[in-house]
């Protein structure tokens, strides 16, 4: 390696060293309180704590983005008919013998569904009603599932990082 590589890997470092500087300065008063008990630590340890707040900030996001999804359903309620008229049929098929009629506003109890289909109680009888006939209306929950990726992981050594590197104090 020749004089003039050495000494632009020689300015390269103080460049990241300056950088890094900076960046760690804003950070730590933009953590405040948190920012202090940085302060305190050694070197290394500052690193460790900013490493860990960095690793917690991208996993949490991460998780947010690919992780967690949200979809709401309707867990109790009705099924108002829609439509003007509707048939009650005996099985889940526009063919089935009609066991029943209903009309636009009439309320029916679920009972269960089947590839587009309701099995439905109303006052005229129990049957199957076509689910384009019919709107649910009731109690929405919203249901948030977490879909294990690893990001929690890396939010778990986010926070081991952080809490082994403000335990660091100067001496």
């Amino acid at each position: 390696m020749g004089d003039e590589t050495k000494v632009q890997i020689g300015a390269m470092k103080k460049g990241a060293e300056a950088m890094g500087s900076i960046v760690e300065r804003y950070l730590i008063r933009l953590l405040g309180p948190l920012g202090k008990r940085i302060q305190r630590a050694t070197k290394a340890g500052r690193i460790m704590a900013l490493a860990g707040i960095v690793a917690v900030a991208l996993s949490g996001v991460l998780i947010a983005v690919n992780a967690i999804s949200f979809h709401t359903e309707v867990k109790t309620g009705v099924l108002v008919v829609a439509k003007p008229k509707a048939n009650l049929r005996a099985t889940a098929s526009t063919k089935s013998k009609v066991v029943a009629k209903v009309e636009k506003g009439d309320t029916l109890s679920y009972i269960s569904s089947t590839d587009g289909w309701y099995r439905v109680r109303s006052q005229g009888g129990a049957g199957w009603i076509a689910q384009e006939m019919v709107d649910r209306k009731g109690n929405r929950t919203v249901v948030i599932e977490y879909e294990m990726k690893g990001y929690g992981i890396v939010f778990l050594a986010g926070i081991a990082l952080f809490i082994g590197g403000i335990v660091q104090k100067k001496r």
